[in-house]
């Protein structure tokens, strides 16, 4: 068996999937037609096209690890930003049967594509709210789609209500207070996500210090586009993230990559982006971080729009990045750890990649070396 094979079969846990940009681009032209709205382009093309340029800021010349890439494929033309692009399909999601379709749908491809057995996917409520849609008719639309996937295709899900931080603070506080209200089973924690440079972490401290004190788990982007480490400890000591989504550009400071080994913080990284230029950087920051004994969990962010899936990352982490067998062993566990779920559910992922692992090692050709 090639490694490859063998990475691609081995159960997997999931923690940054966004439920826009996995929505497939068949299903946003369907909803479109069932709701009469017309798209700048159909989704397909709109897909094809996504490629967001990079911020221009003279910083990202200085970065530890260097950001220039040359020998990449021409960008599409026209480019659209991913952000530019989810704007633009979002309002085709408009009431519960929207919402149950897309996520199960998202779901059951990363169990099919991927072997993903747990999955947490962010969905952006301020996003919906604008548009006149209830917190009530997302959630439950969500929690209907995650069920049935489960029973379709076995995959466990969870929900993270993400903020989307360009977007006044006041309405991350009024999220949150609608989750309170009508609190959900599935619904197990808060995000913050969108353009990092849009909105610095502390501005969203109200809304944070409101989910933590009501138990709900909290995440956030950091890392990501400012080209330093102060957004990360911001997001751990002032909005108290139990994990980061992102976290690339805290390898520029020495002190804060101890801090986070030390406390063994779980990062959600992802080695394909909208950001073309930006996928060599991010996969050299990817194993530089691991390298540097920090904890990497593998996602595939907006699969559907970079397109990627997980398998397809754990592949280039696994090849491109020379991780061994007992490296992607050591990140697939990382995911189950920072897993927001019971102790009695990791255990049982756990036992699960245990024994997969078991099976298909001996049948690797030639031999796994333990790396």
């Amino acid at each position: 068996m090639r490694y490859e094979e063998l990475v691609h079969r081995l159960p997997k846990v999931e923690l940054h999937c966004h439920l826009i940009g996995s929505m497939r681009p068949e299903t946003a032209a369907d909803l479109a037609r069932k709701h009469g709205i017309t798209l700048p382009y159909d989704p397909h093309y709109l897909y094809e096209h996504v490629n967001s340029r990079q911020p221009d800021d003279p910083r990202y010349a200085q970065t530890r690890i260097p950001m220039a890439a040359d020998n990449l494929p021409p960008a599409p033309d026209p480019s659209f930003s991913l952000f530019q692009v989810s704007d633009w399909v979002a309002p085709v999601l408009r009431d519960q049967e929207d919402f149950a379709r897309v996520v199960y749908e998202s779901m059951v491809d990363a169990a099919r594509s991927s072997n993903v057995r747990y999955r947490e996917i962010a969905f952006e409520p301020t996003t919906f709210f604008n548009q006149g849609i209830s917190y009530e008719t997302m959630v439950d639309g969500l929690v209907e789609g995650v069920r049935a996937a489960e029973r379709d295709a076995g995959i466990v899900g969870r929900l993270l209500a993400g903020i989307d931080r360009g977007e006044p603070p006041a309405a991350s506080v009024e999220m949150v207070e609608a989750m309170l209200a009508h609190p959900r089973e599935e619904v197990v924690g808060i995000g913050l996500q969108a353009f990092e440079l849009a909105g610095p972490p502390e501005l969203f401290a109200e809304a944070y210090q409101l989910a933590g004190r009501n138990g709900l788990k909290r995440t956030a982007h950091a890392g990501e586009h400012d080209p330093s480490a102060r957004n990360v400890l911001t997001c751990l000591d002032l909005l108290g993230c139990d994990r980061i989504d992102h976290g690339y550009f805290v390898l520029e400071d020495d002190d804060a990559v101890k801090r986070c080994r030390d406390q063994g913080i779980v990062f959600c990284c992802i080695g394909t982006t909208s950001r073309r230029s930006w996928i060599p950087w991010r996969r050299r920051s990817i194993k530089a971080m691991v390298e540097a004994g920090l904890r990497v969990s593998i996602a595939s962010d907006d699969p559907a729009m970079f397109p990627t899936t997980v398998s397809e990352q754990y592949v280039i982490a696994a090849t491109e990045l020379g991780f061994g067998p007992e490296t992607m062993r050591q990140i697939a566990l990382n995911g189950i750890d920072a897993a927001w779920t019971d102790e009695s559910m990791k255990q049982h992922l756990r036992a699960e990649l245990t024994r997969a692992y078991d099976a298909l090692l001996p049948q690797l050709d030639p031999p796994a070396t333990p790396v």
